[in-house]
């Protein structure tokens, strides 16, 4: 299946992203964020959206991420209106974990504590010797 001009498959996606050549906005639930995203990913679930849009760089493109692709279509046209260049990620967070590519735990300060710590089991400047 060959990408639309409003789609991008996961492995030209993760290319751009890691290129910089994009950014990611995840619209998936609280939930499902937590449990893993594409790393660097903006969240921005539901009503979130609004508040979250001018977090985005300018003159660089936005991949949009949902569950399976499918339920992007509405967040990337309003988008598009904002006049950001936007492509839908074919298959969602479903074909970003089938690749397995790289997952980050949140970051968010918002919801610190309920996402896996990042460096657990990682020594801590508290751990070395003065």
């Amino acid at each position: 299946m060959e990408a639309s001009e409003n789609s991008i498959k996961v492995d030209e996606a993760r290319e751009s992203i890691a290129g910089g050549e994009a950014q990611v906005i995840d619209i998936r639930d609280k939930e499902s964020w937590l449990d893993g995203h594409v790393p660097g990913s903006l969240h921005a679930a539901g009503d979130q959206l609004e508040a979250r849009i001018n977090e985005l760089e300018e003159g660089q493109s936005v991949i949009v991420v949902g569950d399976d692709g499918k339920d992007c279509g509405d967040v990337a046209d309003t988008l598009r209106e904002r006049g950001h260049e936007v492509r839908v990620m074919e298959g969602g967070m479903k074909a970003w974990k089938d690749e397995k590519f790289t997952l980050q735990p949140s970051e968010d300060p918002d919801l610190e504590g309920e996402g896996p710590p990042e460096d657990e089991g990682q020594p801590t400047d508290e751990d070395q010797p003065a």
